[in-house]
């Protein structure tokens, strides 16, 4: 039983689902149908009644809902049912569904169920009520069910569906527009859609976006069957005229916009749907603040700039940009082709730093989610790069010392420096450094130097020389600058002759001159007292003669400052770049002295007192000043009388000095030549032209020694000179004979002839120099001896004028023998003006007779004529006094020319023989000389062998043990001069020592052999050796000096207050330094700059 009745309710289960799925596609093909119709018919309502968005929204919601309700209650309802996710159906529903349909089986069916549920839930036996069951089953299980089931509505609904699709389709295709102007609006019930007119509104824009505070312009293209006159665009409730832009084209801009917005376009009461611009956020900046930190070496302050781009900074500064913003997401940098982000941080801030060094284009963009596009703004970076310092130096010379130097110069830099140094170098020696005091930290600054290449000069002939300023570039490293590059030469011996040939007669020149000016101011004078006594002056004519005398004696004054300045000035350079001998140098400082004292401190006086009387002209004072300068310009003649000998006698003197010395250099010269003219290795060529040379230097030497002789005879008490023709002869004779020889290659010959020229130069050097020696020393007694005699008249002069001194004080005024005194005072002054002649002649030679003596003589000649006119006018006691005055001055003079005699001999005692030459030192014997004389000995040695070669007679024999003796004296003479030079053996090195007491021990040997008569070959070796021995201790004697020189020949600073002093005319200049460096003006770098160039400007 429980097969069958499973059987049934599986039919009946299936009949359910079939029933729904049936209700289902009924349901769908109903809905569609709806759907279709109701669709059609709000299209076509809406294509005629043109319905608002508001409406088509109520529209659209309103046909959404019916759909949702009728597709669920069609569609999803049975649907879910079918499923049995929804409660189905019953089965006795079901039941009466079936029985309705087969009309046979009537109640059967649902009696069937009826008793199934019965017999499931009696609690009584149920057997016969299954058997009527199954039965019952049996009879219904060949039934088909699902043909209860009506499909026939299906079709019906479908060919009802097929039918109004095709009539739509229809529809649509004869009118299309029912679907754009009718469908489409509904379904797109939100989105305007214009009422159909004549014309269309097209909007020309892509977008509707904008940043905010931008203007926006909206542009609408009409197109129709014709173009409206005006268009209005409407926003914010109000309609505003749009542009005409073309005869369909039309715009509008938007001012500022700030916020969304919302329009449309209206035009002959059509409008077009509504549009809305969207305004996003603008990003901005609202600052930007520049820090600019330069290098810590420049000194500068830390600048901060606002708002702006374009920048200037020093090389090497930092840079930060603090960017403030609003809207703005990120920034960013690029320079050059770099590209960096700015680093952001609270507030809106952003950062961004770094380090420049040269110039750089940067760009600043910025953007935020919004505006994608970059704001991009495009600026420059200029760095000033750390200049080069600059530096300008002018050199002023000491014109009294050549070889000091004073420097002004400008630095000025930028930033500041470093150091600054004195260069020097020589051709020989490497680059000699000094620093230079400065300001490290002052921009712009005057400095002062000064320098004194006294010590270099001497061994080099040319000094090159510059400053080197050093800035503190911390970047790249100091850089120097340099000054222009100074040349100092040593003037050559030529040029110094020269300059004191043109000085020497400037200054004698110049000297006549001012004894011719001191005449005429005599003149004036003597005129003037002239014409007081025989004319009436004027005042005015009187004092025009006063102010003729004045400015005479003004440029009288004037021309001896010239004198005594070119003078020192020549002295100081000969001084300076040639050797002298001590005595010159004193004679020469001496004349000097006097021509420095030419216009001495008194006569100025008398000047400034004339010129005093000149406004206040008291008749006696006048005539007494005039008085006291006729003397005093009588006086000056006699002096500039005695310069102009004194410089003769000097400059003879120093021709002859220097004569002596070229003489002996040439001799030098010359045996090297020979020595030279041996060595094969030296080319012919060379040799003639060095042998040439020399042959002209000698021939410039003579002339120079026939100059002196010229000029010693404009003296009034020459010098006797000889004029040694037949030497110069000579001379020249085995010149052109050495030059002869080397030009036909015969250097033997030529060697051999060299060096007897050169020990015939070497001699007549010696005969010179002993000629001027026995002069010298001849007037140097002479004058002693004069000296001394004027010391004795002086003395009994001064005796007498005390004896008359006491007669005068017994006499009265009318005493008969006044007469007798007067005769007598008349008398002393003869004999005074005698020695005052004397000794005034004798200052013409001895330049040690200075300006006291002088004076006092001047004051004893003008006491002398005072008491004269004392006496004669019977003024007893002023007479006494003034001769009391005399006699003291007498006394003094007395002194004054005793300790000058005094000197003398100690002068005198200090030279014997050959000490006497010009030359300081010139005792000690020179090498150089001790060398010539063992050539001469040598000489003698070879004679004397090749005379005892020949086997003289008895006769001859006599006179060979002469010439030994004559040999044996000199070898004893030498000895004496080398033990003397071996004894100042503080002065020679230890091996030149060495090398003398070799060459002692051999000329003992050679004694030996002479006194034994022992004649041979080996002394002329012994003596080679000799002269050997000589030339190693002149060289190891010449390395010392050159070592000695070295050493000292390293220039030296001078001090800052020499240099202070150097420079106090330039006391402007200070003041400008100081205000340049301590303005109180606050400027920035650049205009600093600026500003200190302007004053260096200015001040130049």
């Amino acid at each position: 039983m429980a097969k069958e009745d499973k059987i049934l309710i599986r039919k009946l289960d299936k009949f359910i689902y079939h029933y729904y799925r049936t209700l289902a596609l009924k349901g769908f093909i109903v809905f569609a149908i709806y759907f279709v119709v109701v669709t059609v018919l709000i299209s076509v309502a809406q294509y005629f009644g043109h319905f608002s968005t508001s409406v088509r929204t109520v529209i659209f919601n309103g046909l959404l809902i019916f759909f949702i309700v009728l597709f669920f209650r069609y569609v999803l309802l049975p649907f879910l049912k079918m499923l049995k996710i929804l409660k189905p159906i019953s089965y006795e529903k079901a039941a009466l569904i079936i029985s309705t349909h087969f009309s046979e089986i009537k109640d059967r069916l649902l009696n069937t169920l009826e008793l199934y549920r019965l017999g499931k839930h009696s609690p009584y036996s149920t057997d016969l009520l299954l058997a009527s069951i199954e039965q019952r089953t049996k009879q219904l299980s060949p039934l088909p069910f699902s043909e209860a089931i009506d499909i026939k509505q299906i079709v019906r609904y479908l060919l009802i569906f097929f039918v109004l699709l095709t009539a739509i389709a229809i529809l649509f295709v004869s009118k299309p527009l029912i679907y754009r102007q009718g469908t489409k609006p509904i379904l797109l019930h939100s989105v305007y859609f214009e009422t159909p007119a004549p014309f269309r509104f097209i909007l020309l824009n892509d977008s509707l976006t904008s940043v905010s505070g931008n203007d926006f312009s909206v542009s609408v293209l009409i197109k129709g069957n014709y173009v409206p006159e005006n268009v209005m665009i409407n926003y914010a409730g109000t309609s505003f005229f749009m542009k005409k832009e073309k005869n369909n084209k039309f715009s509008y801009t938007f001012k500022s916009l700030n916020n969304n917005l919302s329009f449309y376009f209206l035009s002959e009461s059509y409008k077009s749907r509504s549009y809305q611009i969207t305004v996003f956020p603008s990003p901005v900046i609202t600052d930007l603040t520049i820090t600019i930190t330069p290098p810590h070496y420049t000194g500068l302050s830390v600048e901060e700039l606002q708002n702006i781009g374009n920048i200037t900074i020093p090389e090497g500064s930092e840079v930060t940009w603090a960017i403030k913003s609003e809207n703005i997401d990120t920034v960013n940098f690029t320079f050059n082709d770099s590209a960096c982000i700015a680093e952001k941080k609270e507030n809106a801030l952003f950062f961004m730093s770094g380090k420049f060094f040269k110039p750089t284009n940067y760009q600043v963009g910025y953007q935020n989610k919004f505006v994608k596009k970059k704001n991009v703004f495009n600026y420059h970076i200029k760095t000033i790069p750390d200049l080069y310092p600059e530096i300008s130096v002018k050199q002023f010379t000491d014109s009294l010392q050549p070889t000091l130097f004073y420097f002004f110069g400008n630095i000025r830099d930028d930033y500041g420096f470093t150091k600054m140094t004195f260069n020097y170098r020589t051709a020989t020696d490497s680059t000699v450094t000094f620093p230079v005091e400065i300001r490290t930290h002052t921009l712009a600054q005057e400095f002062e130097y000064g320098f004194d290449f006294s010590n270099i000069i001497s061994s080099n002939k040319e000094i090159s020389y510059f400053f080197e300023i050093w800035d503190n570039d911390a970047i790249h490293g100091p850089k120097s600058s340099k000054s222009i590059v100074f040349h100092f030469s040593k003037p050559t011996k030529e040029s110094l002759d020269s300059l004191e040939n043109s000085i020497n007669k400037l200054l004698e020149k110049k000297l006549k001159e001012n004894k011719q000016l001191a005449e005429n101011i005599q003149k004036n004078i003597l005129k003037l007292k002239r014409d007081k006594i025989t004319r009436n002056l004027t005042s005015w004519e009187k004092t025009k003669i006063l102010q003729d005398i004045v400015q005479q004696q003004k440029q009288l004054q004037q021309n001896i400052e010239e004198i005594a300045k070119k003078n020192q000035q020549k002295n100081s350079k000969i001084n300076t770049f040639s050797e002298q001998s001590q005595q010159l140098i004193e004679k020469q400082r001496q004349i000097e002295e006097l021509l420095n004292n030419l216009m001495d401190e008194e006569l100025k006086k008398m000047l400034e007192e004339l010129a005093k009387l000149m406004d206040n002209a008291e008749e006696k004072s006048l005539d007494m000043q005039m008085d006291k300068m006729q003397m005093s310009y009588e006086e000056m003649k006699k002096q500039l009388d005695r310069n102009i000998e004194l410089l003769k006698r000097f400059e003879v003197e120093k021709k002859i000095e220097q004569t002596i010395d070229d003489l002996q250099n040439l001799a030098n010269r010359q045996e090297k030549l020979s020595q030279a003219s041996k060595n094969k290795k030296n080319k012919t060529e060379e040799l003639v032209k060095e042998a040439e040379k020399q042959k002209n230097d000698f021939e410039q030497i003579m002339e120079k020694y026939n100059e002196a002789k010229e000029k010693n005879k404009e003296l009034e008490q020459p010098y006797i000179l000889q004029d040694f023709q037949k030497e110069q002869e000579n001379i020249q004779q085995e010149f052109a004979k050495g030059q002869k020889n080397l030009t036909e290659n015969k250097r033997s010959k030529a060697s051999q002839s060299q060096k007897k020229n050169a020990q015939s130069l070497s001699q007549m050097s010696q005969q010179m120099q002993q000629m001027m020696q026995q002069q010298m020393m001849q007037q140097y007694a002479e004058d002693l001896n004069n000296l001394k005699q004027i010391i004795d008249n002086l003395t009994h002069f001064s005796f007498e004028q005390e004896n008359l001194m006491k007669q005068l004080k017994r006499t009265s005024f009318r005493d008969p023998k006044l007469g007798e005194l007067i005769e007598k005072q008349r008398k002393l002054s003869e004999s005074f003006s005698i020695i005052q002649d004397s000794l005034f002649a004798l200052s013409k030679r001895i330049p040690a007779i200075n300006q006291p003596i002088i004076k006092s003589l001047t004051n004893i000649e003008q006491w002398q004529e005072k008491v004269f006119n004392q006496i004669k006018t019977v003024n007893i006691r002023n007479a006494a006094s003034t001769q009391q005055f005399i006699m003291t001055a007498a006394n003094d003079l007395n002194l004054l020319l005793s300790e000058l005699v005094q000197q003398m001999q100690n002068q005198m005692k200090q030279k014997s023989g050959n000490q006497m030459c010009q030359n300081p030192g010139s005792g000690m014997p020179k090498m150089g000389q001790m060398k010539a004389q063992m050539q001469s000995l040598k000489q003698q040695l070879q004679q004397m062998i090749s005379q005892m070669k020949n086997k003289q007679s008895g006769k001859n024999q006599g006179k060979s043990n002469k010439e030994i003796g004559k040999t044996l004296a000199q070898y004893e003479k030498f000895r004496k001069s080398l033990q003397q030079l071996m004894n100042n053996n503080g002065s020679l090195t230890p091996d030149a020592i060495q090398k003398l007491n070799q060459i002692n021990r051999l000329i003992q040997e050679n004694i030996n052999d002479l006194i034994d008569k022992n004649i041979s070959e080996n002394l002329v070796k012994r003596q080679d050796r000799i002269i050997t021995r000589l030339l190693e201790a002149e060289n190891s004697d010449y390395q010392r000096k050159t070592d000695k020189e070295r050493k000292s020949r390293e220039g030296r600073e001078l001090p800052k207050k020499n240099t202070a002093k150097f420079f106090k005319q330039y006391e402007n200049k200070y003041r400008f330094s100081e205000l340049l460096n301590k303005t109180t003006i606050q400027l920035t770098p650049f205009y600093e700059k600026k500003y200190k160039e302007y004053l260096l400007n200015l001040e130049k």
